[in-house]
């Protein structure tokens, strides 16, 4: 790839963090919007915003990879965007980006007591019919995994995975990490009776 390309790229995602920094600002005109770019090893280029203002501040980070998707894939990606600093608001959740553990034994126990807990908790909150399956397995090109499954959906795909550490990075953008599952597991259900009805 050549210079140019590089900057091209960097400057198309500089292009689209000002978008939406200009965009936060102005759906949420009472508060200043600071944000940042970050670089992760796995998931790639991340996006910081912070919303703050008479003494209360509201914090969320995104994935450009999602972004794009909802760019490309829902006819208002600012909406879902400004979602998540409106739920923060409503429910006055008043806190900065997590402080990133400072070794490996404390990133593990905060996936094992806190992240890993609270959505094995959400999910079955959310589903309280359904008999679902939980357990972490290693895989050979992610690494280990939160494995969800649902017995009860019989044909199909009745399983999904997240890798821990995309939890963790979820986690670290001050993101609900269970959200991703919860989501992931409607739409399993979607299709599965998408099949039945076939």
């Amino acid at each position: 790839m050549s210079q140019n390309e590089e900057m091209s790229h960097e400057e198309q995602v500089q292009v689209l963090f000002q978008h939406i920094q200009q965009m936060l600002s102005e759906r949420f005109s009472e508060y200043k919007v600071d944000g940042e770019t970050a670089e992760h090893p796995l998931y790639g280029t991340l996006f910081a915003f912070r919303l703050s203002g008479d003494g209360r501040s509201y914090s969320c980070g995104f994935f450009l990879s999602e972004i794009i998707k909802k760019l490309q894939a829902t006819p208002d990606p600012e909406r879902w965007i400004c979602s998540f600093f409106y739920d923060k608001i409503d429910n006055n959740l008043i806190q900065g980006f997590p402080v990133p553990p400072e070794s490996e034994e404390d990133a593990k126990r905060l996936l094992e007591e806190k992240i890993l807990p609270t959505c094995i908790q959400t999910v079955k909150q959310e589903f309280p019919e359904e008999a679902v399956h939980f357990d972490v397995v290693n895989n050979e090109e992610h690494g280990p995994m939160l494995e969800v499954g649902l017995p009860n959906i019989k044909e199909g795909n009745n399983t999904c995975a997240f890798p821990l550490t995309y939890l963790y990075a979820l986690h670290h953008l001050n993101r609900d990490a269970s959200e991703a599952v919860v989501t992931m597991i409607y739409r399993l259900m979607d299709e599965y009776e998408e099949k039945v009805k076939a």
